[in-house]
């Protein structure tokens, strides 16, 4: 209501008013962060539709933030919010948080997302990982969410440390910032690998992850991939069976004025269905994608029933699919921006090979 009411620049200013009183008030400066949440998250997804209204509220919104935090002295809990809003509503805060938090941490204030002591922020994790049913994506989204505001070197040290973890769910969460915009966290996080493969022998899923992620990187990624993948390979554990995966409809929905589409593959593994999509943007490439997992045929049926009635989308051959997505990928690769998020939760993964095209893959499977 606040985002459609043009009033999220007045959210923000509430914010501020309690974050910089003497004795401000926890709850509601969380409780306004998680309203900000709401309201860019509407104006997002309204914006990617083609709303131009909605283009300039979340402008002005993400104006009235970055002037805020650049006018204010905000405490660095604060700015972890805030950032943590953006990072949920799936945009990027801007640099003022980041500039706000290095002068908070410089000028004594720490708050530093990296525990002291090896391990200790994985011990922290392990509560959160049983609180999210060992889901790494899950795990990782609170991750990416929480470091948004953190400097470089920070968020490099935090996703290496948690890609030194034996609990399977917070490893394979690391595997997320191998897409982050921020090529630190991601070669922190191989090199780590590269490093644990050489003393452990290291779980075929892990690899299969790893090959499906490659074409989603840009070059200069790929090549620490690939030496990643060998060395990971060389001591690697017999590959774990995969389950028969049947492809059963491809959707898109129609172009927006501004160039939008989604992409969506229903899969059915035995009794129970997957559906993943991806977004694609004229001038991003693929910039968002999603997954939903283990649904009985009639919750397949009715969630395809509102992706056709919001979306208007319409059945697609593969062809049409590989040849979107191939071209979403190569803008991705042209901008060296990988796509926003990791696909999750769950384990099905689009990829793309330059010889064939993309090809959707199922818990390691490939499906023709």
């Amino acid at each position: 209501m606040l985002a459609r009411a043009g009033a999220t620049p007045d959210l923000v200013a509430c914010l501020v008013a309690e974050a910089t009183r003497k004795r401000p008030a926890d709850r509601l400066v969380e409780a306004c962060c998680f309203m900000l949440e709401g309201a860019l998250t509407d104006l997002r997804i309204a914006s990617n539709s083609g709303d131009t209204k909605a283009r300039a509220g979340l402008a002005e919104a993400c104006h009235a933030v970055e002037t805020a935090v650049t006018a204010k002295s905000l405490a660095p809990g604060v700015l972890v919010l805030i950032a943590r809003a953006f990072a949920q509503a799936g945009l990027d805060a801007g640099p003022a948080p980041k500039k706000a938090m290095i002068a908070g941490m410089e000028a004594g204030f720490s708050h530093d997302p990296t525990p002291s002591g090896p391990g200790a922020l994985v011990e922290q994790l392990v509560p959160l990982a049983e609180a999210l049913g060992q889901d790494p994506f899950a795990v990782h989204a609170e991750l990416a969410a929480t470091g948004a505001a953190f400097p470089s070197e920070h968020r490099a040290a935090m996703a290496a440390e948690v890609a030194t973890s034996t609990i399977p769910a917070l490893r394979d969460a690391a595997l997320g910032f191998l897409l982050d915009a921020d090529p630190a966290p991601s070669l922190a996080v191989l090199e780590v690998l590269v490093a644990q493969a050489r003393r452990h022998p290291a779980p075929s899923r892990l690899v299969e992850r790893l090959v499906s992620l490659r074409p989603w990187l840009p070059p200069p990624r790929q090549a620490k991939l690939d030496a990643a993948i060998r060395a990971l390979r060389a001591n690697a554990a017999a590959p774990v069976p995969a389950p028969r995966v049947e492809v059963t409809r491809l959707l898109a929905s129609l172009c927006d004025g501004a160039g939008a589409q989604s992409l969506f593959a229903l899969l059915k593994t035995g009794r129970r269905f997957a559906l993943a999509s991806v977004l694609i943007k004229a001038d991003v490439g693929v910039a968002d994608a999603w997954v939903r997992e283990a649904m009985p045929k009639r919750e397949a049926d009715g969630l395809i029933a509102q992706i056709t009635d919001a979306t208007e989308a319409v059945n697609v051959p593969i062809s049409f699919v590989q040849a979107r997505l191939a071209d979403a990928l190569a803008i991705n690769l042209a901008r060296q921006t990988p796509p926003r998020r990791p696909l999750g939760p769950g384990s099905v993964q689009i990829s793309a090979r330059a010889s064939s095209g993309p090809t959707l893959t199922c818990n390691g499977q490939t499906v023709p």
